[in-house]
């Protein structure tokens, strides 16, 4: 074996036949990696903008089409 496959190999502790204890290392720093990746991954709840609001206020009946419209397009300027 290279410099480099003996130097892995005893930092895993795989000559002295302890397998267990090897795959247990790469198994735990798989999961650290994972769950530092999925946590990067979530995003943040992102604000409503004054148009998705406005929107809502249309759905909920809250405004009229003729206001919804006005509103847009002040909110568009």
């Amino acid at each position: 074996m290279g410099y480099f496959s003996n130097q892995f190999c005893s930092f895993l502790n795989l000559r002295g036949g302890n397998l267990f204890m090897g795959l247990l290392i790469i198994i735990i720093a798989a999961a650290v990696v994972y769950a530092m990746v999925k946590q990067h991954g979530k995003k943040e709840k992102e604000e409503p903008t004054a148009l998705d609001i406005l929107k809502q206020r249309l759905a909920d009946g809250k405004i009229s089409v003729e206001e919804f419209e006005r509103l847009k397009n002040i909110i568009k300027e």
